[in-house]
């Protein structure tokens, strides 16, 4: 992992957004600093599934699964509040 944070270091925590983003675009810099998190996240996924195997595979591929069913279950009930939000407000002005 090391050599991941060599290559992909975590910004500062200490440091505010405009220190870490310095003279690049806003959107472009917070862009870079997800695509970067994301390559140590998967670099520590590949480590951990080389380092144990077919059971470590199994246990991220369950653990993707089940977060992605909890976040459509979330997505399903906002959408679903959101509607009836919109329904009710329309029927208060529309009477």
């Amino acid at each position: 992992m090391s050599a991941v944070y060599e290559k992909l270091p975590l910004p500062d925590k200490n440091a505010s957004l405009d220190e870490i983003l310095s003279n690049t675009p806003t959107h472009q810099g917070i862009q870079n600093m997800i695509i970067n998190a994301e390559a140590r996240e998967a670099s520590a996924i590949s480590t951990f599934c080389n380092k144990f195997g077919d059971e470590a595979k199994l246990l991220v591929l369950t653990a993707a699964h089940d977060h992605g069913v909890e976040c459509g279950k979330w997505a399903v009930v906002v959408e679903t509040v959101l509607r009836l939000r919109h329904l009710n407000f329309y029927k208060f002005f529309v009477r």
